[in-house]
Formats: C-alpha cells, sequence, structure tokens
C-alpha cells in the first residue's frame, strides 16, 4: 500500500529460487564500474553456443546481466536448430527474433505472441522495427547463385511483402578485394533505417557500408576506393566508383590516392574493414563497429574499434571524427560480429568486440567525447562443446544492448523482470544456405 502525500509507503521483497544457469553459459567479469558515470539499465546479448548441436552450428540463448555481473534472465532458443543472430526488444517491450523463413514476436516469458513467415526468403543477420512498425529483413532469396544480397519490408498487420532491394542491382558484385566469394560476395549484416529520407544503411562485411534510397538506387558508398567497377550482374549498369565517399581531413582536403585506396591509414583517417553495426547518431554522423579484418587488404595490424564519421552527401564526403579501441590491441580484436551504440540519456558509447581470441567478448561504455571507461564487462566463454576453431565450433556475442529496465510506454507489462524464459516456440529445421557471420 502507498500513501504519497503523506510520504508512506509499503516495501516488502519477494526472493524466487531460479534453477542453476546451464553450464554453457558464460561467465561475467565487471572490470570496470562507475554507476555515477554509467547508462542506467542492464545488458541484453546475444549468446550463441558453439558445437552443442550439429557441427558448425549454434545454439542460441539471448541473456541479460546486470553491472554486477549476474545474469539474471535469458531465453533458451536451443529448439531452433541454427543460429538466432540477435534478439531485440520491441516498442511494445517483447522481443523479436528472426529465425530460417520466419519472424516470432515472443514476451518475456518466451511465449510466441506472433509469427510471420516469409516463405521465399530465409533470414540472416537482421532485423529491424520501423517507425511505422513494418519490418526490414536481411534474407537470401530463394532460386539465386548468390546470397545476403537482398532486404525485404513486410508489412506488421499483413504479413505481406511491401518492397524488395536487389543489391546486386547497383553494386559491383564482381569486386572481391577484401574476400573473393562469388556467391556471398556481399555478406549483409546490418540494416539501419533512415526516415528522414525513407532510405536505408547496410553494412556489407566484404564490400563496405552503402546508403540505398527507398526505390532501391545507391546513393553513396562507405569504402577503401580499390576495386570499385560496373554495378550489375553483366556488369552493364552504372559505375560504382562514382559513388565513393572522398576521405578528408579536418579542413575539407582530400587524403592522398594511398588513403583513399585503402592502401595506407592517416594519422586521423582510417576506412571500415569487415564492420558491422552502422548506426546514425543524434548528431547526424555515422557510428560503426571497425572489425579491422584484412586492413588496407594485407591483415595489417590487428585492433578494432568503434568509430564516428561525418558524410557531407552533398560534397560526397568522408570525415573522421572519433574512435575508440584501437589502443587496446589485439585484445580488444574482434573479426567479426560484433556491435556500437549511442546510449540516448549520458551520450554515452557501447562498444563491444564480441569474439577475441576465441574465448571472451566486452561490453565497454565509454564517456563521449573524453573516452573515459565507466563500464567494461568482460565475457568469458564456457567453450564447452566446440573444437575452439572455426564457425560453429566457438560460443559468440553476436551484439549487446543496454536495455532500460523499464518501458513507460508499455506500461505494467514491461516492469516484471523474469529470471528465466522457457522456450514455447515449435521447433524449426533450418535447410538454407551456409551461415557465416
Amino acid at each position: 500500500m502507498t500513501d504519497p502525500q503523506n510520504n508512506r509507503y509499503g516495501v516488502d521483497t519477494l526472493h524466487i529460487t531460479t534453477p542453476a544457469l546451464p553450464e554453457t553459459f558464460p561467465s561475467v567479469d565487471i572490470l570496470t564500474a562507475s554507476p555515477a558515470d554509467m547508462e542506467a539499465g542492464w545488458n541484453l546479448s546475444g549468446l550463441s553456443v558453439g558445437g552443442a548441436g550439429e557441427a558448425g552450428r549454434f545454439t542460441s540463448y539471448p541473456f541479460i546481466f546486470d553491472t554486477n555481473g549476474d545474469i539474471r534472465w535469458y531465453l533458451d532458443l536451443s529448439h531452433f536448430t541454427h543460429i538466432v543472430d540477435f534478439i531485440q526488444r520491441l516498442e511494445n517491450g517483447n522481443f523479436l527474433a528472426g529465425h530460417a523463413r520466419s519472424l516470432y514476436e515472443l514476451d518475456v516469458l518466451g511465449r510466441e505472441v506472433n509469427r510471420w513467415d516469409i516463405p521465399d526468403y530465409w533470414y540472416h543477420h537482421d532485423v529491424i522495427e520501423k517507425p511505422d512498425g513494418n519490418f526490414l529483413i536481411a534474407v537470401n532469396k530463394e532460386g539465386l547463385a548468390t546470397v545476403e544480397d537482398h532486404v525485404i519490408e513486410i508489412g506488421r498487420s499483413t504479413g505481406t511483402i511491401v518492397r524488395e532491394w536487389d543489391l546486386r542491382q547497383i553494386l559491383d558484385v564482381d569486386r572481391h578485394d577484401l574476400l573473393a566469394n562469388e556467391s556471398d560476395w556481399f555478406h549483409m549484416n546490418a540494416i539501419w533505417y533512415e526516415e528522414q529520407d525513407d532510405a536505408l544503411i547496410l553494412s556489407g562485411r566484404n564490400q563496405g557500408v552503402v546508403k540505398v534510397d527507398g526505390n532501391n538506387n545507391l546513393v553513396w558508398i562507405l569504402a577503401p576506393h580499390q576495386g570499385w567497377g560496373a554495378a550489375g550482374l553483366d556488369g552493364n549498369r552504372p559505375n560504382t566508383a562514382d559513388y565513393l565517399l572522398t576521405a578528408v581531413d579536418a579542413n575539407g582536403t582530400p587524403y592522398g590516392e594511398a588513403v583513399q585506396q585503402g592502401t595506407a591509414d592517416a594519422p586521423n583517417f582510417a576506412w571500415v574493414w569487415g564492420q558491422h553495426a552502422p548506426m546514425r547518431l543524434d548528431n547526424g554522423n555515422l557510428f560503426i563497429f571497425d572489425n579491422g579484418y584484412n586492413r588496407n587488404f594485407s591483415d595489417a595490424g590487428h585492433w578494432s574499434r568503434g568509430v564516428e564519421y561525418e558524410i557531407d552527401e552533398d560534397a560526397m564526403t568522408i570525415r573522421q571524427i572519433w574512435e575508440y579501441g584501437r589502443s587496446r590491441g589485439e585484445a580488444y580484436y574482434s573479426q567479426i560480429i560484433s556491435d556500437v551504440d549511442e546510449l540516448s540519456e549520458t551520450s554515452n558509447r557501447l562498444i563491444m568486440p564480441g569474439i577475441i581470441n576465441n574465448e571472451y567478448a566486452h561490453v565497454t561504455e565509454v564517456t563521449y567525447p573524453g573516452k573515459g571507461v565507466v563500464f567494461d564487462a568482460r565475457i568469458n566463454f564456457a567453450n564447452l562443446y566446440g573444437s575452439g576453431q572455426g564457425w560453429g565450433e566457438i560460443d559468440i556475442v553476436y551484439r549487446s544492448e543496454r536495455l532500460p529496465l523499464y518501458l513507460s510506454q508499455v506500461g505494467s507489462a514491461a516492469t516484471s523482470q523474469p529470471r528465466v524464459a522457457q522456450r514455447s516456440a515449435p521447433a524449426t529445421s533450418y535447410s538454407g544456405p551456409p551461415r557465416s557471420l
């Protein structure tokens, strides 16, 4: 009972005993925590355990841990026969997951609320909720020789396809400068929606970051300039080199040719390599996790970072503004997966290299622009079942987010804090194209 007028409140404590965590779960060490300087909330991490099922595949257990490193909630998705790349909280407080040919809306207890099927496509890597409630999904399109190069939008209320983007029509499918793979030539791993001009920013691990409009027209390419040629499956479309952003210094002066081509870095500029998770910051700049894969086309230096760029779409230029992670070297180097975020209340930055030395991940919160570390968690993988080498044989954390404990827009439904969510959706078999991150 409460009596706000007289400042009297009734307080009680409820103790709930939960089962022990699965032995496959990681331990979480809190290396740094300064609560007064941190963004409030807990940390959602997309754990996938390697080697527990079929060889080369993962079992997924997204979990939430607090600022003490205690795991407070997890979702058992082991009934899915392949990795669930990331599970995210929707605006209504439920969670969204994609797997195989379907999207699932789950409540905090793991119960299926909604399901949307995409029978002519295979989900992979990313799905986001648009402001109008529709979903943008990274997909493989059935029957094609290439993979991970399409996006579809489906209507939330109807489940029908509203639009489709085919990157083969607007990019150079024969550019193999970073990685030679004719089938997985682009390897889309993230989508960001630009509401102001109805455009998409897409991360292709094997190419770079591109912006496309709502009608599948290319706007710009953020990538080293080496190797870009004509677009289209037959090379009969416009030259993609005309859409490359030019790297400039603080005075707007272009860097030399070696920097533009990507064979060298400038003191205050480097391109992204094998990147993940681009997002638009509140200041209008672009924030990206730069994995550092095959840096300068020569595997030059094993370091990863969160990096911020200012892009002038009229001048077609790009300027590096801020970075964090380079100085931590190989101990912070994640060749695959990983994530960055801007934290809304503090404007701090959250940076997460998702698999380091096949042993651990970090979730790091730093002040902006000062780069002071106010939170740093090390997620130590159990690696019980995999061989420790190769895709599907190691534990990973795909992405991490800082979640508020309460969502005012969904009322009391968001205030429950479940400890362990049990699976409830039916098992789904995956027999699509080979997957990697």
